[in-house]
């Protein structure tokens, strides 16, 4: 018996979505475009190492190297053809769906066989017009070597391949992540005739309690009540941890939860809890919402202080959005260079003034109580007195 010649490869399936449709009824335009994009995608192939070694009319195999480059090539090209897309006027836009997938497959001349080309082509199938899907064994190799976002998109049953298989979109737009509009988890099944049934999937979140910054006690019960009024009051399934200090055994406990349960978005508030959640979504391809408890850089020493802006500066880069209480903290943090511009989201944190406004009968009969001239201001702060604060710039 020959030897099987055997390699490892990142195989790239792609095909024109609505080809045969578009044939029927342009048949010399839909040619002539189905051409135009050839041109496009064929040199971008090459460009990054692979080679197209299967064509069937609107269909393009090829393998490469490095699951990488591979990601590179399909995202280079669909961005090419959207803005092919968008400057064309004659004949159909034609979309492109893609899936790559990593395999063991069997070199027999020119041609490649093997599962993992069958695999590939059935997540081409399944794909999004437009976008590209990965499997699991793919993700797991670009997700900390790419600039793209990495986003989960739940399970397909790929015929006779796996009832659950892994799978996964990856984008360069950042505002599927945070509206969730367009990307959403799902378990899909993969019938004969390529038709798919999307099945809702309950979201999961990785939830860190509060921490208490300061020394006193009744902060820490007040910390305390508010993570189990969270239990409480959170309507979807969630995943609550005892972390209270910056540690490599904290770290190994949240990336096993990470690894275990099947999270989709991670919201990550102040400095040890956004530590923990960015540099874990970074890991695990795990897109990050942070928000700012304040920002602390004033009281550290002038080293500190470089130190842990630059950190900042780092992790805001695995951020999708940072969310702000204040345009006032949002606007200072820009001018930090704690994200850049159109990262920032505000979200107001205080109290509803007029529901708590006495009448002026009241008011004068305080003043009076109080001894309060009549033209002085009043102001009633709620807040910890600690020296983030800076309760003496107000006074």
């Amino acid at each position: 018996m020959a030897k099987v010649n055997r390699k490892l490869a990142t195989i790239l399936a792609t095909d024109c979505v609505d080809f045969s449709r578009f044939m029927e009824t342009q048949e010399e335009l839909t040619l002539a475009n189905l051409t135009a994009c050839r041109d496009i995608i064929d040199p971008i192939v090459e460009e990054h190492g692979g080679r197209i070694f299967h064509t069937a009319g609107d269909s393009v195999i090829a393998d490469f190297g490095s699951p990488v480059e591979c990601v590179h090539a399909a995202m280079k090209f669909q961005e090419a053809l959207s803005s092919r897309n968008e400057a064309i006027e004659q004949g159909p836009k034609l979309e492109w769906r893609v899936g790559i997938h990593v395999d063991d497959v069997i070199i027999e001349g020119d041609n490649i066989y093997g599962s993992g080309v069958n695999i590939a082509a059935r997540l081409e199938a399944q794909c999004e017009p437009g976008k590209v899907l990965l499997s699991r064994i793919v993700q797991e190799q670009v997700q900390k070597r790419v600039n793209f976002a990495v986003i989960p998109a739940g399970t397909r049953a790929l015929k006779n391949i796996s009832n659950e298989f892994e799978v996964f979109y990856i984008t360069k737009d950042m505002q599927e992540i945070v509206t969730g509009v367009e990307v959403q988890p799902a378990n899909v099944t993969d019938t004969a005739d390529n038709n798919l049934e999307t099945v809702s999937k309950k979201p999961r979140l990785a939830v860190l309690p509060f921490t208490n910054d300061g020394r006193d006690e009744d902060s820490g019960y007040l910390a305390d009540g508010i993570v189990e009024d969270l239990k409480k009051l959170i309507n979807v399934q969630t995943e609550f941890l005892e972390l209270r200090q910056i540690s490599l055994s904290t770290i190994i406990k949240l990336y096993r939860l990470l690894q275990d349960k099947p999270i989709d978005l991670i919201h990550s508030h102040g400095k040890a809890a956004g530590l923990y959640g960015r540099f874990l979504g970074r890991w695990l391809g795990i897109p990050v919402l942070h928000q700012f408890h304040g920002l602390h850089y004033r009281h550290y020493l002038p080293g500190l202080r470089g130190i842990y802006l630059k950190i900042e500066q780092i992790m805001s880069g695995w951020s999708e959005k940072i969310i702000c209480v204040s345009e006032s903290e949002c606007a200072e943090a820009e001018s930090l260079r704690l994200f850049s511009p159109g990262k920032g989201l505000v979200i107001p944190n205080g109290v509803d003034g007029n529901k708590f406004q006495k009448n002026a009968e009241q008011r004068e009969s305080l003043r009076e109580q109080w001894e309060i001239p009549k033209n002085a201001w009043v102001l009633l702060s709620i807040t910890r007195a600690s020296v983030q604060k800076d309760l003496e710039m107000t006074l």
